[in-house]
């Protein structure tokens, strides 16, 4: 199952005037059987990055695809993965 994000752009509080870009035009390809980390400073977007992954966020651009299937709101997609975060702010 390869994961396929295109262009993806992410912006917090888009249109505001203290909006800020968390994500910007990333592009990259998983595919079967790859083992990937994700490493980085604090705010550099790799939480944003899951939650793309996930289902959790719709992105302001670009597209994030697993099994050839855009991944918000496809509840088909979604079961197939998990993201237990830090916090638990899904369920307060």
């Amino acid at each position: 199952m390869s994961i396929v994000v295109k262009n993806l752009t992410h912006i917090y509080n888009e249109g505001m005037p203290f909006s800020s870009k968390a994500l910007d035009n990333i592009s990259f390809e998983i595919k079967d059987r790859d083992f990937v980390g994700l490493i980085g400073h604090t705010g550099s977007g790799k939480s944003t990055l899951i939650r793309h992954l996930t289902g959790i966020y719709r992105q302001n651009e670009g597209t994030v695809k697993i099994a050839g299937e855009d991944v918000y709101e496809n509840p088909h997609i979604k079961e197939k993965f998990a993201f237990i975060p830090d916090d638990i702010f899904y369920f307060m």
